[in-house]
């Protein structure tokens, strides 16, 4: 059976001092190690900021050019259904 360490890698990083001063701040109301609280953060924000894929807009404007404005409208409906998650 795999245990959690496994799964992770050691990383490290320089940050401001300004910024240390804040994660220690962090640290000490939350409870938390420092490693926990950047982990959470870039897991956030990642999340929140992938890099999305446009090929599905291409396509709808490719079934624009195209002349097939239903299937293009259908797609466009996608394009922006996903662009407002």
């Amino acid at each position: 059976m795999k245990n959690k360490k496994d799964d992770k890698i050691k990383f490290s990083l320089f940050l401001d001092k300004s910024l240390n001063k804040e994660l220690e701040k962090m640290k000490n109301e939350l409870g938390k190690s420092k490693s926990a609280i950047i982990r959470e953060a870039l897991s956030y924000y990642i999340k929140n900021n992938e890099l999305d894929d446009f090929s599905f807009a291409l396509d709808a404007l490719n079934e624009l050019k195209s002349g097939d404005y239903t299937k293009a409208a259908k797609k466009l409906d996608d394009v922006i259904a996903k662009l407002k998650e």
